[in-house]
């Protein structure tokens, strides 16, 4: 039992006669230094003798967090990223969109023949295909990146959209060519969307 001075009121007692027991301790016992037949309910009569303040200490120090310190933890349950259906599912569409546009840069980058065609195509100079698959590139970057998934997502939105506009110039079909770039840029969307929390708060209002 905890350390501390007992002093009991002993006497020689009768049959049927009942004892007083007065206990004295130096400091509030701790729960865990009481074992079963040491409990206080058990020694006198079922009234318990632990401090309020064992009891519920854990529950005031909870109490006694600073306004800046429950913020602080409400941010960050809010940005920790919850391993849900909806969460996986925007990994996968962000990972096959990266995947994509990755592929598509590198080919500009590396002046593949069918890139360059293509540019020439489009009436854009030669030698433009690095440039624009270097800026391509640096997008996609910010893309992937958490913290600037929303910036990479509005570049990338910039960036596809002028596709739209040199396949418009040239008069490229419409459904397959034409709008493709728009099927990335949703996709786009839809990955970080569901991945990202910050996001769909943000839309929810």
């Amino acid at each position: 039992m905890a350390a501390g001075h007992h002093g009991l009121a002993n006497r020689d007692s009768l049959p049927g006669e009942q004892v007083q027991v007065t206990l004295v301790l130096d400091r509030p016992p701790r729960v865990s230094e009481l074992t079963i037949d040491e409990h206080p309910r058990a020694l006198f009569g079922g009234q318990s003798v632990i401090p309020r303040g064992c009891v519920h200490s854990g529950r005031q120090a909870s109490r006694r967090r600073s306004p800046a310190q429950r913020d602080r933890a409400i941010e960050q349950t809010a940005t920790r990223p919850a391993p849900d259906t909806r969460y996986r599912a925007g990994v996968v569409v962000t990972a096959l969109i990266a995947l994509f546009l990755a592929f598509d840069s590198i080919i500009h980058i590396l002046e593949i023949d069918a890139a360059v065609e293509s540019f020439a195509e489009l009436g854009y100079p030669e030698g433009s295909a690095v440039a624009i698959g270097v800026l391509e590139l640096a997008c996609l970057a910010l893309y992937v990146i958490p913290r600037t998934a929303v910036l990479g997502a509005v570049l990338l939105t910039g960036y596809l959209g002028g596709a739209v506009s040199a396949h418009v110039r040239i008069e490229s079909p419409l459904s397959s060519t034409t709008l493709f770039p728009v099927y990335v840029g949703v996709a786009v969307w839809v990955g970080l969307y569901l991945r990202d929390p910050r996001l769909r708060t943000l839309l929810a209002g």
